[in-house]
Formats: structure tokens, sequence, C-alpha cells
């Protein structure tokens, strides 16, 4: 999730908590609790009673106070209540249905009856003792988005429109002459001190001559009309204080006047009430109090109310932490993953073993955590101190934890490790790049991003150099820039007219691959001028020196002829290309070799399995190489050949189990045995050679070169190549063990091997979200839903095998939880807002 949707998320779930001292207040009457007046919504006042919406439930409590009784609890929840006249029957919008409508109930409890029936919802507004019931609703007529007042009686029946074309929050005064009213209504957004197009302002309506009025024209907001006699009380943020407060009109003297004046918090959800003496009063909620204000000395007071109950939603919970899953990293080989989930780092196995959570925390968020290429260290984020800072723990859960900085100011992000697990690279929200040494115990600074991005970073195989994406400050385009961890230069590397990002070296010292914005290719809509262009990104790789070989050089087709010289050159041409082609000495096991191999009945297809040898001659006339089945790679060990017979032998071992091989080539031709003395089981197996290239990295000899990498930086950007793939929405790119290039193109992971320009694009794997790769590059952690998987880094994967999560249950403490939601949501407000 991009960080503005996840702090909307955060900030919401923080709203329930935002003055948490009650809650959190240790006491032995932990059964009345006051809870914060935030919870308590909608009040209205009757001569006798205060109702109001607490938990999504309709609550009932004597005016003066006290312990409050619930009187409806629907599906759901419920909204502006309203008294009746007489102060016994409340009216409320509930959805006992499955739909918002209006419903009465009578203060003693009972059974609810419906009174609207149309699918929109109903907000209720007021109870008036001669129309009944005014609601304001949309849907019904004209513009679907805009509000509409009604009236309906409180028996139920037709709903009237009342004689505005729009309206909300309306009010009808005592004698049934004026209707008060909103053109449009904005109460439910949290824009504070809002003063564009939509801010509201109060209409009167003559109901008698149908003539109108704007009783107020303040810029800002006035908003809930009511009427006591003759005087219009509204809310209104027009004050010195700028917060809303309750606020009179006159309608004949025109005369407006500010009532309370709290300067703190916003009054919400007034509503006029008769007071036990008829004087008038109206009952809101400020900030953690629900107030009643007395209209005839102008002195509002806090009403003190007790919530009774058992509480169930503070007892620890035990939760399932599965659910919660938000980040992961792979370990270094694929056996193990870690994860992110509600809060708490967990490791994983990949397929069988034990799940642990490395962290316990209720009340403190831990996330990013990253897996350290030698296995043994997991860095993590912790807001332990109040900022996110850097932490290590060893990742089998029974070594120290380790706070590693100390000077958090600015929403961090983890980066990654290098890959000989000396630095952690990490990022803050100001584009800052920071590396940390791990012998050093030191934190540099090392890069930033002038417009605030979140740079990839990459690092070569022998941890001297990362390669970032970073904005030009002037026109805000991505430039690939090098950084020399020895000498701490930064050098841009891409020029500023094309947005480059996604950088990733190989795992040879050949190449740096990265993405690149220069495809414009517009679609253009066919009913009128307007254009975008989609598809945007293209993949392009740039020799890391001069001496790189390319790949493949430009193809053109031409015509061509021979002249007479040409020809008699060709005929002795001929007999040296014979000559040349015999001293070339091609080993009897060289090449590629493809077949299927077959086990016992039931256990193994009718077909039996397919697989693929890619064996290589190094120098010295060793023999080494790979066997692939079913995505999975292994490295061919002890494998000899005897040329007089041409009989050969090997073995694979994978997790400890072990598989001998035995064989005899004949030519192109292979045939054997294998046998698995861990299973119990044994097979025949036939090949035949594909191909005679000594092809070392396919067979697993230089696949990771371990040579120092050297870069030269000047003219990278021109010695970069396009690759044919494609445009697309491309990134996350990445190389896996064999220096084949991995990358996400939209919601699947694709392969290309530089090497092999003719099997193109490959699909790795469809539908997933991402992906993180191992640092041995043969493994992928994905992501599809709520379940992962570990796959292979190789084409034509499947989810098979989900990562086992049913053992990811732990209890947490809420109230220790909302704490941390709470400082959580305040955080990224102020960092990022």
């Amino acid at each position: 999730m991009n960080q503005t949707s996840r702090a909307a998320c955060w900030i919401a779930a923080a709203s329930a908590v935002m003055f948490p001292g009650p809650l959190m207040a240790a006491g032995p009457d932990i059964n009345a609790v006051r809870p914060d007046a935030t919870l308590l919504q909608f009040p209205d006042v009757s001569a006798r009673h205060i109702v109001f919406v607490y938990a999504n439930d309709l609550w009932i409590v004597p005016r003066e106070g006290g312990e409050a009784r619930r009187l409806a609890s629907p599906p759901g929840g419920e909204s502006f209540p309203r008294f009746s006249p007489d102060g016994q029957t409340i009216a409320f919008g509930g959805n006992y249905e499955g739909n918002r409508d209006i419903y009465t109930i009578p203060i003693g409890g009972g059974l609810a009856e419906r009174i609207t029936y149309h699918p929109a919802a109903e907000s209720l507004c007021d109870w008036h003792k001669d129309l009944g019931l005014i609601f304001h609703s949309n849907g019904r007529a004209g513009l679907g988005r805009m509000q509409q007042i009604f009236t309906v009686p409180p028996e139920g029946g037709l709903p009237e429109q009342m004689p505005v074309p729009y309206g909300a929050n309306g009010a009808v005064s005592d004698d049934g002459r004026w209707l008060a009213y909103t053109p449009h209504q904005r109460d439910f957004r949290t824009w504070k001190r809002y003063r564009g197009g939509m801010a509201s302002d109060i209409w009167l309506f003559n109901l008698r001559n149908q003539t109108a009025e704007q009783a107020t024209d303040w810029e800002g907001t006035d908003t809930f009309p009511m009427w006591h006699g003759n005087t219009l009380y509204y809310l209104s943020d027009g004050g010195p204080e700028h917060r809303l407060n309750i606020w009179s009109y006159d309608p004949r003297s025109k005369k407006r006047e500010q009532v309370t004046r709290f300067a703190d918090f916003d009054c919400k959800w007034p509503a006029m009430g008769p007071s036990p003496n008829g004087t008038g009063e109206i009952v809101f909620q400020n900030g953690p109090k629900i107030y009643l204000l007395d209209l005839r000395s102008g002195k509002a007071n806090a009403v003190d109310i007790v919530i009774p109950g058992d509480r169930p939603t503070l007892r620890p919970q035990l939760v399932d932490y599965s659910n919660y899953v938000n980040a992961g990293s792979i370990s270094p080989t694929g056996k193990r993953v870690v994860v992110e989930a509600r809060g708490d780092i967990w490791s994983l196995p990949a397929e069988k073993g034990v799940t642990r959570n490395l962290t316990h925390s209720s009340g403190v968020a831990e996330r990013d955590p990253s897996w350290s290429p030698d296995g043994q260290w997991i860095a993590y984020l912790s807001d332990e101190s109040g900022e996110y800072e850097l932490y290590v723990t060893q990742s089998d859960g029974k070594g120290e934890t380790r706070r590693l900085t100390e000077d958090g100011g600015a929403y961090r992000y983890l980066g990654n490790w290098s890959p000989d697990s000396k630095f952690i690279a990490f990022t803050d929200k100001t584009g800052a790049v920071y590396l940390y040494g791990m012998e050093s115990d030191e934190v540099q600074k090392i890069a930033t991003d002038p417009w605030a991005n979140q740079p990839t970073l990459s690092w070569t195989q022998d941890s001297r150099w990362i390669a970032m994406n970073l904005a030009t400050e002037s026109t805000g385009t991505g430039v690939i820039n090098i950084y020399n961890v020895e000498t701490g230069e930064l050098t841009p590397v891409t020029e500023p007219m094309f947005n480059c990002g996604s950088p990733a070296f190989d795992r040879a010292g050949k190449y740096l691959y990265f993405t690149c914005d220069m495809n414009f290719s517009p679609t253009y809509s066919s009913i009128d001028s307007t254009y975008i262009y989609d598809d945007s990104t293209l993949i392009l790789a740039a020799p890391l020196t001069e001496e790189v070989e390319y790949p493949w050089m430009p193809e053109s087709d031409e015509e061509a002829w021979d002249s007479e010289e040409d020809k008699s050159d060709d005929a002795g041409a001929d007999d040296e290309t014979t000559d040349e082609a015999a001293a070339v000495d091609v080993h009897a096991l060289q090449g590629t070799w493809e077949g299927s191999y077959m086990g016992p009945e039931g256990m193994f297809p009718p077909g039996g399995i397919s697989f693929t040898f890619t064996i290589a001659v190094n120098d010295d006339g060793e023999l080494f190489g790979t066997a692939t089945a079913e995505g999975e790679s292994t490295a061919l060990l002890d494998l000899t050949f005897d040329e007089a017979t041409g009989d050969f032998s090997a073995r694979t071992e994978e997790e400890g189990m072990s598989v001998s091989i035995s064989g005899h080539v004949d030519g192109d031709a292979m045939e054997g045995t294998w046998e698995s003395s861990d299973l119990g089981i044994s097979g025949e197996f036939s090949a035949t050679r594909t191909s005679t290239e000594n092809d070392a990295d396919a067979a697993g000899g230089s696949g990771t070169s371990d040579e120092p990498v050297e870069i030269v930086l000047e003219g990278l950007h021109h010695r970069a190549i396009l690759l044919p793939v494609g445009s697309g929405r491309i990134g996350n790119l990445a190389v896996n063990d064999s220096n084949k290039l991995l990358y996400q193109r939209d919601g699947d992971i694709k392969l290309f091997d530089i090497e092999d320009r003719e099997k193109g694009e490959q699909n790795v794997i469809s539908g997933v979200g991402g992906f993180g790769m191992s640092a041995d590059g043969k493994k992928l952690l994905v992501f599809r839903g709520n379940g992962g998987a570990v796959i292979s880094a190789a084409p034509g994967q499947s989810m098979s095998k989900m990562i086992p999560t049913s053992a990811m249950q732990g209890s947490i403490k809420p109230r220790e939880e909302w704490s941390q939601i709470l400082r959580d949501a305040w955080r990224i407000q102020r960092d990022f807002f």
C-alpha cells in the first residue's frame, strides 16, 4: 500500500481512542468506566432523558447523567436519534432489515417499528409536533448526489418532499412558518476551518408565502439549524476561535450572536430540547464531554455519563495474525520467511517447521523485516522508543535483540542488506538514504532525493557499489545514481530527459538493469481530443565497463551477392571450415540434455517427469552441472565420466536428501537409472542432447562472480541497450542465481535471459502482488491475497505449496494496541500532513 492510504487507515482507527485516558486508567471499578465522549455520538435531549449512540447501539440516560441503559442494538450502527414532542418515543436511523431506514421505539424499550422503506439511506433531522419526522435523503429525484428534505408521519406512510429543490439539516419553527436548512451538508467531513465552495450557509424558507432568504453569509461553515421559539440556533466556526460553536440568529433583527466559546474542540451533533422548565436547552458533543447548554443563562455544563457492562473488547484477545500479514522478506536460501503481522515480526517455514513470534508486543509496532544474507540477523523498524528506530534480532529467536539507531525523527523505511551483511540501507520520508555499519556501529547519510521520494536500492555482489534512483530537483524525473561505498562518491549515470528507476545489478558484474519511461505511444479518445501515454516503461541494460561484449549486435536484413573473386575464395574456405569444425573438441557430456525420468507407479505421472541436465567443462577439464525439474534446480555433485565405456555417475543433495544417478552416453543419447536410498525408491531415465554449448553460467559454474566489480561511470548511459521485452507497467527488477533478469509486469513476474535472446520474455508466475528474492537468487517470496508461497526463480511456477500460517495465533492487549495506534496516527499526521 502507498503511505498516504495507510496513514488514512491508521488515523481512522485512532479516532476511536483520541483521548485514551479513562479507558487506560487502572482502577477497581472496571464495570463503570466512563467512556470518552468522542464515542458518545448524536445526542438528543427531552425534558427527562438524553439519548445517544455508543458502540453502534442506542442508549438512554437521565438528563442529569448517571448510568446509561442500552435501548436498541440492531446490526450495524444507529444514527441521529430524536425524541418525540412528548418525550415518550425515540425515532432513529437503523438497519434492522439490511438498509438504513427510520425506526421508532418507546423510551422504555420494546419492538422497533419501521417508518421508511426507500433503498436510499435517510438522515433524521427533527421530530416536529405538527409535521412529524423531518429527514433528508438523496437518490430519490433530480441529482442523485444531492440531498432533499422530506417529512413522514411517525406512524409511517409515504414521505412528502418539502418545497425546496435541495437541502439538508432541515428544522421547522414551532409555529410551522419557517423552514431552516442548508442547501447541502458536509458535516461528516473532517476538513476543519473549511473555506471552499462546499462551505454551507443556512437559508430560511417561508412555508406560508413560499419566499426564501439567506440567514448566514460567513465564508466558513454554518450548519445544523435548530429552532427555539422565534430564535434560530446553529453551529458556526465564524468566531475568533475558528471552532464550531453554538450561535443564535434573530430573523427579525437579522442579528447574529455567538453563544459558546470553546477554543479547543468543535461542538458537534447539536440537538434542541425543551429543558425541565421549558426555557430550552441544547445537547452537543465537545471534545471528551457531552454538554447541556441552558439557553436562558448561556452556560454549558458537562454531563457525567457511565456506560455499564463487562467490557469484552478491553480483555486480552486471541487473534489470528495470519489475517494481518503486511510485508515480508525471504531467508538467504528460501527455507524460511519473515513477515510483519499486526505489528509483530514472525518467522515462518517455507513448508514445514516451527512458527516463531520474534517480538511479542501489543503496544509496540515492528515493521519492514529484512533477513541478512548470512542468515544470522533479521533487521526491522520498531517504535518502542516512541520513534521508529532500527533493530536487529537473531533469526532463530534465541539470541539478543539490539537497537542500532537512536535519532529517529522522521518516518523511516527499511531498505536492504549489503550482500556481505556488513551494512543495512534505510531511508526516511524526507528522501534521505542512510547506511548503518554493523562493524562500525555508525550511521552515514549517503544521498537525499530532493522530491522526498523513496529510492530503490541495489547492491553489487561485492558490496562496493549501490545503485539508486533519485529525482532531479528541477523536473522531478528519476536519474540512476551509483554510490561508491569505499570513497563515498555519488555519481549520476543517466540523463534527466527520461524518468528512470528500479535499478538492479546483475550477479556477474557485467550489467546494470534499470527501467526508463521513454515509450510515448498515446492512446487517443474516440469521442474527444484527449489522450494518455500508457505502458511507457522499457527495460535497459547498461554494460558496467567498455570491455563487456554486447550480447547481440543490431540486425538488418540486406540483399547480398557474390563477385567472381568471392566464389573462388569460397571454395578454399569450405575446406578450412571443415578443418576448424573437426578441431573443436566437444566433451561427450558437454551441453544441454532434455529428457524424463520414470518412477514407481502411483508416485509418478504415466509419462514421467521432465528434466534438464546442463553440463559444462572448465579449463582444467573438470565437469560440473545442474539438474532442473519442475522449476527446481540443484547441482550435479561428484560428476564423473569414463571415456572408454561412456558411463557416468553423479548425485544430487537437497535438504539432506540424496539421489544417486548412473548412466551411459552414446552420441547425443543418454539413458540410465536413479535411486533415492532415503526414500527407498528408484527408477530409470533417458534424455537427448539438444545443445553442445559449453554454458558455464547455466551449468552453475559462474552465475555469480567472486571478482571485484569494476564500473566505468563515464558514458554508462550511452552504453545501455534496450531489452526486447516490450513496454508496459514494469518494475521491481532483480537478478537470479543464473544471472537472469526477473521483473514485475502488472501482476505477473517475468524472466528474461540477456544471453539467450531467442527465448524472449518468459512467465514465472501470474496474479501476484510483487516478489522478494532470496540472497542466493534461487527462490522468490510471492503473495496472492492473504497467502504467500516460496517458489523457484525460474519460469513455470505455481503457488501449489503455500506458506503454513495456521500457527500464527497469539494474544493481544487491546488497550496497549490502541495506545500505539494513537501514537502512530499522530506520527503519520506530523510527518506527512
